[in-house]
């Protein structure tokens, strides 16, 4: 009987329970924006260390990592790490930190020198155009593209260069930093290192241990440092969000913040607005474990309604923050939605706790006074 009462309650005022989860979704719409915005970055970041195509990373003694980083080592160790027990094929890129200047904008942006003929250290995906450049030719972010009104044959100017544009890259671009594409020749000539590689990318046998061949390569190749592809990422992640997008971060606390506080005041104002139907009910013989049996299930359903309409109108916004917003990169890891869910039925309820208590001490003759 009980719970059928908490049931018919729940639908009595589809209205003001719609209007109240609605409340707590656009509330928990930011914050799933801001994190989803953190999370994509985060991932955008370190695209290129992770796409290139190494399972191996060998860079200057030193060195751990590619975000705002320089390395230099000769370029004729490319052999000797290619003679390394367990290596398939050694790939040397040229990169260096620079300002890609296309369509009277300058653009931060990782510049990477690749060798004709090589397959890893690329684009790997292309909007249009071709994803080897030739002397004297480039290969933009599709972002950078897009904002800069840039196309293929224009051009841009790399650290004081003019180069034809030739292709236009997909998922190459962060907030942090772009990737920019010119032939190996090209910025060797512009770094004055002739006989200089950054890093090589190193391709293991099937089978082999990424972790056991950069020990191997450490312990063979003098004066230079070799990680797994996943540790140079990570270690690159963990220097980029060092470098600003721990903003970001802070800005998904303070936003949770807000956002929770404002589902624990709906789940009181709820509560509160029910009192008096509520205090009638328990004068009437309903006992207090049903009575907060109705208040919670009524909170949660509230809160959990507020969840999925924040979550359904974040996927629904998505599409036109990426059509008119470029730059940004969303990304909803499913781990966040059910760490916000319980975060918020957990507020919920403690918000709706207090009117609930109150209302279970009452006294009887009071509600019929009033």
């Amino acid at each position: 009987m009980t719970l059928r009462w908490i049931m018919k309650n729940l639908v009595q005022e589809p209205g003001s329970l719609l209007a109240s989860a609605g409340g707590i979704g656009l509330s928990l719409l930011l914050v799933i924006l801001v994190d989803g915005m953190f999370a994509g970055e985060s991932e955008r970041i370190v695209a290129y260390p992770r796409q290139a195509g190494a399972d191996v990373w060998v860079m200057q003694a030193g060195v751990f990592n590619m975000h705002m980083a320089t390395s230099l080592v000769r370029a004729d160790l490319e052999r000797t790490v290619g003679a390394v027990p367990g290596v398939a094929s050694v790939t040397p890129i040229l990169y260096v930190n620079a300002f890609v200047e296309a369509g009277g904008r300058s653009w931060f942006s990782y510049v990477v020198g690749l060798r004709p003929g090589n397959e890893a250290g690329g684009p790997w995906a292309m909007a249009r155009g071709r994803g080897r450049p030739a002397p004297g030719e480039v290969v933009i972010p599709d972002v950078v593209a897009r904002k800069s009104g840039t196309d293929v044959g224009d051009t841009v100017t790399v650290l004081g260069r003019r180069l034809a544009v030739v292709g236009i890259s997909a998922g190459t671009y962060s907030m942090a930093n772009s990737v920019t594409f010119v032939s190996y020749a090209d910025l060797a000539e512009l770094l004055s290192a002739p006989a200089a590689a950054s890093y090589f990318l190193v391709e293991g046998m099937a089978g082999e241990s990424a972790v056991e061949l950069a020990a191997r390569i450490r312990g063979v190749v003098p004066n230079v440092n070799a990680m797994s592809r996943d540790a140079f990422v990570a270690r690159d992640r963990r220097m980029a969000m060092q470098m600003g997008v721990e903003i970001i971060r802070l800005m998904t606390w303070i936003g949770s913040l807000v956002a929770l506080l404002i589902v624990a005041f709906t789940a009181y104002a709820s509560t509160v607005r029910r009192s008096h139907e509520l205090g009638i009910v328990k004068a009437l013989g309903l006992r207090n474990r049903g009575l907060y049996a109705a208040v919670f299930i009524h909170t949660l359903v509230l809160s959990s309604l507020g969840c999925v309409i924040g979550v359904v109108l974040a996927h629904g916004i998505r599409p036109l923050i990426e059509r008119f917003v470029p730059e940004v990169s969303l990304l909803y890891p499913t781990s966040t939605a059910v760490h916000l869910a319980l975060a918020t039925g957990t507020i919920a309820l403690a918000g709706a706790l207090a009117p609930a208590r109150r209302i279970a001490h009452l006294d009887p003759a009071a509600v019929f006074r009033g």
